[in-house]
């Protein structure tokens, strides 16, 4: 349990650095991630790991050139 709380908090430390500092965000990239090693180990879906890892790649791209456009 320990373990997984440290990389929670990893989570949340890169993407504050790219001025996410949003906690449900966090939330949500650690548990994507979770699953995405599931879905790969588990069920051996690795063309679809694959696919929503770029998938989660995107929506984090986008979620960052928002952060660095907004003044706020």
């Amino acid at each position: 349990m320990e373990l997984a709380h440290d990389d929670l908090g990893v989570a949340g430390r890169q993407l504050r650095h790219f001025g996410l500092d949003d906690a449900a965000l966090t939330d949500l990239v650690w548990s994507s991630l979770d699953g995405i090693v599931f879905q790969q180990l588990a069920l051996g879906r690795i063309a679809t790991s694959r696919a929503s890892l770029e998938r989660l790649r995107g929506i984090l791209r986008a979620e960052i050139a928002r952060a660095a456009s907004d003044p706020s």
